[in-house]
């Protein structure tokens, strides 16, 4: 479906359609719907125990301690998001590849790289989420957020926004891309802004769904007396949640490097 190749040099900035991006999303992910979903169901899995390891454990707001609880699944998720790709990019099928041995090596380090990207990029951003919620915390007597906390959290934001180009250096790898190419193309805060665009217009009807759906049953998991089937359906809605907005958001992300690299509108 896309002709997403590094190779290619764009001589300027090209025009990027977030609404293109969207369409051709949800037309990839009808299109393969059975095979995503076949591929999600270890990462589902894991994520729905890990959500119950974390209620387990009572880890609250703690970011940096979610992430590791969670860091199975968020391996798994990985390379789903590898997998994904390939098939969007090169219409590769895991489980139908190529008997060439050069091919399976060459997709190995892919696979290697893609996974590293992804898992180092989660983790900054749960480092830098965490230390900016133990910024935020405030001393008991104090009710109003201090200069020196609004200047750290505003220095914090910057930085995260900053980091949403490497976001996506995982899809980049997962093909074979060259990452500092990818990097010269994307050079000032343009495509931060294009990036938070996409995710908002192509997960927002995703995000309406799953929100009717915990409506309800939210409230049966409220109060003193929690009862845990409503708990264990959040569980279940909240990592089913999660599924469909990677996979909506990974394809629409594809599909914005597919512009990037064509550097026309299609």
């Amino acid at each position: 479906m896309n002709d997403f190749t590094p190779q290619k040099q764009p001589q300027a900035r090209p025009d990027i359609s977030m609404m293109e991006a969207t369409a051709n999303a949800y037309v990839f992910v009808k299109s393969h719907y059975h095979t995503l979903l076949k591929w999600a169901v270890v990462p589902i899995v894991l994520g729905f125990f890990s959500y119950i390891v974390i209620d387990w454990q009572e880890v609250g707001d703690n970011r940096l301690n979610t992430f590791l609880y969670g860091l199975p699944a968020t391996a798994t998720f990985a390379w789903y998001v590898f997998v994904q790709t390939r098939l969007q990019v090169m219409g590769e099928f895991a489980g139908q590849l190529p008997l060439d041995d050069h091919y399976a090596d060459q997709r190995r380090d892919d696979m290697k790289a893609s996974i590293c990207c992804y898992i180092l990029f989660q983790m900054a951003m749960a480092l830098i989420t965490f230390g900016l919620s133990q910024r935020l915390e405030m001393p008991e007597g104090r009710e109003n957020v201090s200069p020196d906390q609004m200047i750290i959290v505003t220095a914090g934001l910057i930085i995260m926004f900053w980091m949403l180009k490497y976001g996506l250096l995982h899809l980049v790898t997962a093909v074979g891309g060259s990452i500092k190419g990818y990097l010269k193309r994307v050079q000032g805060s343009w495509f931060s802004f294009l990036l938070i665009g996409v995710g908002f217009v192509s997960t927002l009807p995703v995000l309406l769904i799953f929100m009717f759906a915990l409506s309800l049953v939210a409230p049966a998991a409220t109060g003193d007396d929690l009862q845990t089937t409503a708990r264990f359906g959040l569980y279940a809605i909240g990592t089913i949640m999660s599924w469909a907005v990677i996979t909506v958001l990974n394809a629409a992300l594809v599909d914005v490097l597919r512009q990037l690299y064509k550097g026309t509108k299609k």
